[in-house]
């Protein structure tokens, strides 16, 4: 999950959120959870685009810090730039008027599934999620090794038979 708070007009905090429990996962203790920055330049002081995160990282920064948009010429394309543009604008007159933007919860609940890609590591075993975490973002993790290996062990589990459902932890 990527989540972006702003913090200012030229500023916003991206931080990347990512959950690894497989079908067949067994619970591995986890005292922390790992608080690490994906890097952004190389050593040359160029964006590092070789993962998708680092692609829209400097697709983010090279636009400057306000884009102009008054010399934007939208076409029918980009229908869904005006629709997002539309509603924010909406929400923003809303929240003026001191009500809620969409999307805020404030009854009591313990927990709120969000919309995810359910199935995304079960694609082909554990080599997709494999290949997903030595090629994207996650390969900066410091608990890469771990991560690996839950999909592994969980796959490996699956083969063997051992398919009852682990609670996540």
């Amino acid at each position: 999950m990527q989540i972006r708070v702003p913090i200012d007009r030229t500023t916003t905090r991206f931080l990347l959120y990512t959950v690894h429990s497989p079908d067949g996962y067994e619970h591995v203790e986890q005292p922390t959870i790992p608080d690490y920055r994906i890097p952004v330049l190389d050593e040359h002081g160029r964006h590092m685009t070789n993962y998708v995160e680092g692609q829209d990282i400097m697709a983010w920064v090279i636009q400057g810090a306000i884009t102009d948009r008054t010399t934007e010429h939208l076409g029918r394309s980009d229908i869904g730039v005006a629709m997002l543009r539309k509603m924010f604008r909406e929400q923003m007159d809303v929240v003026a008027a001191g009500g809620d933007p969409l999307g805020t919860i404030r009854d009591e609940h313990e927990r709120i599934d969000l919309p995810c890609e359910k199935d995304k590591f079960h694609a082909a075993g554990a080599q997709f999620a494999l290949d997903f975490c030595d090629m994207g973002s996650t390969r900066f993790s410091p608990m890469l090794d771990a991560i690996k290996k839950i999909h592994i062990s969980a796959a490996d589990r699956i083969a063997a038979g051992k398919t009852e459902s682990q609670p996540a932890g």
